[in-house]
């Protein structure tokens, strides 16, 4: 909503007020960039990630349920693999061809694929993709490094 951000400025702006406000969403810097009211200076965008690997306890069982769940962590922490897979409709008729797409969350990946444990994984062909994913993300998450690039050749 483009438009909230002419709202909020004229609100923060005003001398008398001490008001702070919270906006939760999903918002791409690459698209906030192009809105023409910036806030510049008066807003913060904090990325939320899932669970990493040091926070679920770093051992096998965990990594091997963060890996095939992922990390989001109505996923990660469900009762059940059942329970933890994303709720979808026809989703192959809403594919394009589009750049290489990078899953910040395996889970997700592995739900599109219908992988449903870790001996579906280990033969499924996007398996190199899912861990390249997956530990691509639990360094991210740990190191966090201020920029990062994909250079493919």
């Amino acid at each position: 909503m483009p438009e909230l951000f002419g709202i909020l400025r004229v609100l923060v702006d005003r001398i008398e007020n001490k008001i702070k406000f919270l906006i939760l969403g999903s918002a791409s810097p690459h698209i906030i960039k192009d809105v023409s009211e910036t806030l510049a200076g008066r807003a913060e965008f904090i990325e939320l990630a899932g669970f990493n690997y040091i926070e679920t306890g770093g051992d096998r069982n965990h990594i091997t349920s963060l890996w095939l769940r992922g990390s989001f962590p109505r996923f990660y922490l469900s009762d059940s693999l059942e329970d933890s897979l994303p709720w979808h409709k026809n989703i192959g008729k809403r594919q394009v061809k589009a750049p290489k797409i990078y899953f910040r969350d395996v889970g997700i990946l592995h739900s599109l694929l219908a992988i449903t444990d870790m001996n579906s994984l280990m033969v499924n062909p996007r398996l190199g993709a899912s861990w390249e994913g997956f530990a691509l993300e639990q360094a991210l998450q740990i190191l966090q490094p201020a920029d990062v690039y994909f250079w493919a050749t």
